[in-house]
């Protein structure tokens, strides 16, 4: 979530900027990246070298960090659902179209005491309760309130931050310390 490994003809210089620019699902993705290493991967058979680049992504920009998030979720869930199949012995699922980008979440906040739901286009986390995409079965969402009431603050915010990233919201991520 945080990079990408990019491979590519010629070295490139460790400690730069560059713009790493991309389309998914016919939607323009840009970040600028700092390049943290970039070595030597492999000759191809036609005696080309192949070079490895990793980038680590310091800003995504032009909206583009919710629609890069969709993206790695839904390679991700592909291939856990092929590695599913595959340990039960069924073909991988046939289902290789992404999904449409849904931007319709239910935000469950509790008010006075009583928990209100209320469709909405906007995927920040309310004071008390969570944001979750709209298309998440309802019994999961009660599942997620009965957790959230009987937890401390710190499950609370752990809740919270668990269902800002699910949605793409970059402004609730975390820092990292550790740079590797």
């Amino acid at each position: 979530m945080r990079g990408s490994r990019v491979a590519h003809d010629e070295p490139l210089p460790v400690g730069t900027t560059c713009l790493l620019q991309f389309h998914w699902l016919e939607c323009p993705i840009e970040a600028w990246c700092e390049i943290v290493r970039s070595r030597l991967h492999a000759f191809a058979r036609a005696g080309h070298a192949e070079f490895h680049t990793g980038l680590r992504i310091v800003e995504a920009v032009n909206g583009s960090g919710p629609k890069l998030r969709d993206m790695i979720c839904w390679h991700v869930t592909r291939a856990l659902d092929a590695q599913l199949a595959d340990a039960h012995g069924e073909p991988p699922p046939a289902d290789l179209e992404p999904p449409a980008i849904e931007r319709v979440f239910i935000r469950c906040e509790m008010v006075r005491g009583i928990w209100r739901r209320v469709t909405t286009s906007d995927p920040q986390q309310p004071p008390v309760g969570f944001t979750v995409r709209a298309s998440e079965p309802p019994k999961n969402i009660e599942r997620l309130i009965r957790t959230y009431e009987g937890s401390d603050s710190e499950t609370r915010k752990l809740i919270q931050r668990i269902a800002a990233v699910s949605l793409g919201n970059d402004a609730e991520l975390p820092n990292r310390f550790y740079e590797p």
